[in-house]
């Protein structure tokens, strides 16, 4: 009788395992669509990959990261001084390259006070409207990216392979603990079955 019981828990154990475990592998497989019978078989995420990228993107722009959110946190103040850095070199090796070749006779009764008073005026003039620039440039990204189309024709470039390591390097002690689940489960039932025929029996 012992033995007995111990055969329906194991046997239990093992189809609740191995019905989590097959329910998990056809979450991905198979890739492409197969025929059986008069049943198409494909894997759930392959067969809905477009639309759970498109989920994806949603919920990552709106509930995790907006490019709005992503502008504000960019340092204006570090980004104008990096850009007044590379004006100083560029306008201390090209400013009077520049005014030679477009001013050839006038760049004669230029000295050196004056090429500093040009080079000044000009940062000047970019800095002051720095408010400007940073709001006409992050309103053409506002304008032209779309964080939401990035991260869904991102997966979409995905293979049916990427996506699932992906979800298994993720998810993976998750996803052993769901079929552990369905073995103790199974051996449960197993047991259960046993006492209850071994009552009306």
């Amino acid at each position: 009788m012992l033995l007995r019981w111990l055969m329906m828990v194991l046997i239990g154990a093992w189809i609740g395992w191995i019905t989590n475990w097959l329910a998990i592998k056809m979450l991905f497989h198979p890739y492409e669509e197969k025929r059986f019978l008069c049943f198409r078989i494909q894997g759930v995420i392959p067969k809905r990959k477009k639309d759970i990228g498109s989920g994806i993107a949603r919920v990552v722009e709106q509930e995790l990261l907006s490019l709005r959110e992503l502008l504000e946190q960019m340092d204006t103040e570090l980004i104008f001084r990096n850009i007044e850095k590379r004006m100083d070199e560029y306008l201390e090796e090209n400013l009077e390259k520049e005014i030679q070749k477009a001013f050839p006779f006038a760049a004669m009764f230029l000295g050196k006070d004056s090429l500093e008073k040009i080079k000044a005026l000009v940062k000047q003039g970019v800095l002051s409207r720095k408010e400007e620039i940073c709001s006409a440039f992050t309103s053409h990204l506002e304008e032209n990216i779309d964080i939401q189309k990035m991260i869904s024709d991102k997966i979409a470039s995905f293979s049916f392979q990427k996506v699932e390591e992906i979800i298994f390097s993720l998810a993976k002690k998750e996803l052993k603990h769901i079929e552990w689940v369905g073995a103790v489960l199974g051996a449960v039932i197993g047991g259960l079955q046993f006492l209850l025929f071994s009552y009306f029996s």
